[in-house]
């Protein structure tokens, strides 16, 4: 067993870490790759250049002139994957969480899924915790780890989340099937994940 497999705690918090256990509950910290998926450690793309095509060579009365290079996608091209985030009250009903009643009136909040890797989560500045789908923000979900579930959508690959032993949970489709912690699903368009107390994330293919 390599180094990441001996670690008994998390390098960063300090929580202690169950055997086998890839992802840190409190910080999701990869003891695996020795990374953290926060938005702060994440280092931001590189940025690229548009390639400029060579010179076409001039037209001869035999060879018709060269048709111009096909030009690369923009830089910064939109996210292929939308978040939908709604309190769910079906969702809620079903459970027995009675601490914060079910929030009404509350649109649907859109989250672009950027880079290859979204933490979902609520903000804690004092851990380093800063999610990109945070539900610390209103209606704040409390049933929520801070660190509890992983989004991973590398360009041209699939779609996976990744539970990071929340507290309460990861759920999948309107039969709840449990995601075991640290095991990667794959999501198709039109998934939807349930966690916490009453939240839905449907995710949207662009």
């Amino acid at each position: 067993m390599g180094p990441a497999g001996r670690e008994a705690v998390c390098p960063l918090c300090e929580t202690p870490r169950e055997p086998g256990q890839r992802y840190c509950e409190e910080c999701a910290y990869d003891f695996l790759t020795r990374t953290v998926p926060a938005e702060r450690e994440r280092p931001a793309p590189p940025l690229t250049t548009q390639p400029t095509p060579p010179p076409a060579p001039p037209p001869t009365p035999s060879t018709p002139p060269r048709a111009p290079s096909r030009p690369e996608p923009p830089v910064g091209a939109p996210a292929a994957w939308l978040a939908e985030v709604v309190p769910d009250r079906a969702y809620f009903d079903r459970g027995d969480d009675g601490s914060a009643p079910f929030p009404t009136d509350t649109p649907p909040r859109l989250v672009a899924l950027l880079g290859g890797r979204t933490l979902i989560g609520r903000r804690s500045r004092s851990r380093g915790i800063f999610p990109e789908i945070d539900l610390s923000l209103p209606p704040e979900d409390i049933g929520v780890s801070r660190a509890h579930a992983l989004l991973e959508h590398p360009p041209g690959g699939p779609l996976t989340v990744i539970d990071l032993g929340s507290a309460n949970g990861t759920w999948l489709g309107d039969d709840l099937r449990r995601v075991e912690r640290g095991v990667a699903v794959e999501l198709a368009d039109g998934a939807r994940i349930y966690l916490g107390s009453w939240t839905r994330i449907t995710l949207r293919a662009r």
